[in-house]
C-alpha cells in the first residue's frame, strides 16, 4: 500500500523553479532513498511534503488524502516527522526537554522518551544537559529522538550523516536498521551512497528539480552511466 503519494509537484522559491514535475511514492513499511547531487531540489521535495514550503501544483496523498496545501503542524499531526538538515535542536532545552516537548501520545510505533532513551544511550548519560553543548553525534542522536517520539507514520530525514565521524554514522545505521524491522516507514535524502543503498528498498535520482531514474538499489548500483552521470560516483 502506498503511504504517501507525490503527483507532478511543481514548488517555487520566489521566482525559482524548484521541483518540475516530480512524482514518487513511499510504500507503507519501505525505505526510499532519495539520491542526487547537492542543489538538485531534494530538500525541496522534503519541504513540500511536510508543508514547509507548498507547491504551486501537483498532488501530495498522504493515507490516500490530499495534504498539498495543509499547514506544516496540521500535517505533522497526521503521523508526519522530519528530521531536518543540520538538526535543528532547540540548543537552550535540556536533552529532556527536547524530548518531551515534541512528545505525542503512543501510536502504533510505541516510542516513549523512555524507548528513546533505551535505543540512544549516550542521551540517557546527558539527559539534562544543554542540547547546545552535546557534540554532532548526539545531536543527531537526540534530533532522531525527537521525531520518533512523535511516534510517526512516515519518517523523513533529510542528510543525517552529515558531518557525522564514521563511528557515528555506523550507529546511525543500526537505528535505521532497527526501524526498517519494525516497519517503519521511511523517506531517506543522503549524499552519504553507500549508506543509503544500504537500506533502501527503492531509489530515486534527482537531478535539476526532476526524478531521473527510479529502480531499486540493486539495479543503480549497477547502472555505472546512471552512477557517473548524476552522483558523481
Amino acid at each position: 500500500m502506498n503511504l504517501l503519494q507525490v503527483e507532478n509537484v511543481h514548488t517555487y522559491y520566489g521566482k525559482s523553479y524548484v521541483l518540475q514535475g516530480v512524482s514518487a511514492e513511499v510504500r507503507s513499511g519501505s525505505v526510499v532513498a532519495l539520491l542526487g547531487r547537492n542543489g538538485v531540489g531534494k530538500t525541496t521535495l522534503i519541504r513540500s511534503i511536510c508543508g514547509l514550503t507548498p507547491p504551486r501544483e501537483g498532488v501530495i496523498r498522504f493515507k490516500g488524502r490530499s495534504i498539498e496545501g495543509q499547514p506544516a503542524h496540521r500535517i505533522s499531526g497526521m503521523g508526519i516527522r522530519l528530521i531536518p538538515q543540520g538538526r535543528r535542536i532547540f540548543p537552550s532545552l535540556s536533552v529532556e526537554e527536547n524530548l518531551r516537548v515534541a512528545l505525542r501520545p503512543q501510536g502504533s510505533t510505541g516510542w516513549t522518551v523512555e524507548r528513546v532513551l533505551a535505543t540512544f544511550p549516550r542521551l540517557r548519560d546527558r539527559l539534562h544537559n544543554r542540547a547546545g553543548k552535546l557534540s554532532g553525534g548526539e545531536q543527531q542522536m537526540l534530533a532522531d529522538g525527537r521525531a520518533l517520539v512523535g511516534n510517526p507514520e512516515l519518517l523523513l530525514m533529510d542528510e543525517p550523516t552529515e558531518g557525522l565521524a564514521p563511528l557515528m554514522v555506523a550507529e546511525l545505521g543500526n537505528v535505521i536498521a532497527r526501524l526498517k524491522g519494525e516497519g517503519q516507514s521511511i523517506l531517506l535524502v543522503e549524499q552519504n551512497l553507500s549508506f543509503a543503498l544500504e537500506f533502501a528498498d527503492h531509489t530515486y535520482v534527482m537531478s535539476k528539480g526532476r526524478i531521473v531514474y527510479d529502480a531499486p538499489p540493486d539495479e543503480l548500483s549497477n547502472n555505472a552511466e546512471v552512477m557517473a552521470r548524476y552522483l558523481g560516483v
